[in-house]
């Protein structure tokens, strides 16, 4: 390090800088000071310092330690969501992203063309980075100072919900059985699409289901459950157990598909042709799941059990997408209690 003073009578401090991560050095800098005074105490404190970390390194560590909590999908997901969308933060020292940095960010966040549940996400991976390298290595927590969005009414209508009269019209117009019954049975169960084309028939015990992995394709193999809440075992209704008992007596070890898992190209083109030839709006697989849950909901099913039903990480979560559904559920629950107190 060093003290020089410049030709226009201010001082400047020259210093090495080490990477925590990959013990690079780089040479850093600062002018301006008054004072040889001023300049020899910032020398002192940058001695002090152990190392800077850019947010990408520290980022990358937060991801490995996510393993074991979240599968190899959500890792990744979280990944591609802060590359895209907070990538003027990756290259640089987090202990000089400054709150005036994250304020002008979270503006430009705000205008991008995504839903607010999706910004959100972003804020919380963020700050999820920042606080992993408080806890963990004694970094600034420099993205505290960050808040979400507030929800507005529009986004009541990012969870499109399928009445039973229009999912029965949908699966009117899928001309293969089998996706229609892999349908039906998400629509009946609330099953995450990798965890349904997963199931294998030794999961099928009685009129239960086990849920203990995960599959996107057949090339890619099993994966993790998105969290260690979704291993669970659950109880199939009626019209779920009719729906699998002819494909349990086919070859092959998957409830759907026999040898090989379903394919996701072919879910989203049935889907997108069907939902077309019945006249009704644009769905996605994943729209069977919301359904089941908004149905548990409106028809009086407690948020605590449909949580735990449908695998959710912790019952905050099933609030966050679905409170504005308890309005009616609070309607429901004064007539139940009205009734109850005019009997007795």
């Amino acid at each position: 390090m060093s003290v020089n003073k410049e030709d226009n009578g201010t001082f400047t401090v020259r210093w090495y800088e080490r990477n925590a991560m990959t013990g690079e050095q780089i040479r850093r800098s600062k002018r301006g000071f008054r004072t040889k005074k001023e300049a020899r105490k910032f020398e002192e404190a940058m001695q002090d310092n152990s190392g800077f970390i850019i947010f990408r390194d520290l980022m990358e560590l937060y991801l490995k330690s996510e393993i074991g909590f979240a599968n190899d999908e959500t890792i990744r997901a979280k990944r591609n969501l802060l590359k895209k969308y907070a990538s003027e933060f990756l290259d640089r020292d987090i202990r000089r992203i400054k709150r005036s940095d994250l304020l002008e960010w979270r503006i430009r966040v705000a205008s991008l063309d995504l839903c607010t549940f999706r910004k959100n996400r972003l804020i919380q991976n963020v700050k999820a980075v920042s606080k992993f390298g408080m806890t963990y290595y004694d970094y600034p927590d420099f993205a505290v100072c960050l808040k979400s969005f507030p929800k507005s009414s529009d986004d009541v209508h990012e969870i499109h919900i399928i009445s039973p009269e229009d999912f029965d019209r949908l699966m009117e117009k899928i001309p293969n059985e089998v996706y229609k019954k892999f349908f039906i049975f998400l629509y009946h169960t609330g099953l995450r699409r990798g965890e349904a084309m997963a199931l294998t028939k030794s999961d099928i015990e009685g009129n239960r289901a086990n849920i203990n992995k995960s599959i996107r394709s057949m090339n890619k193999g099993l994966n993790r459950l998105k969290n260690p809440q979704s291993r669970r075992s659950i109880l199939l209704d009626e019209t779920a157990m009719e729906t699998i008992k002819p494909l349990m007596k086919e070859e092959g070890d998957f409830v759907f598909g026999g040898i090989e898992c379903l394919k996701c190209t072919s879910m989203r083109r049935y889907l997108d042709q069907a939902a077309a030839a019945a006249e009704l709006p644009h769905c996605r697989v994943h729209d069977f799941r919301h359904s089941f849950i908004s149905n548990a909901i409106l028809n009086g099913m407690d948020i605590v059990t449909v949580s735990k039903y449908v695998g959710h990480s912790n019952i905050e979560m099933t609030l966050n997408r679905y409170s504005h559904l308890l309005k009616d559920s609070e309607q429901k629950m004064i007539e139940k209690m009205n009734e109850i107190y005019k009997k007795s």
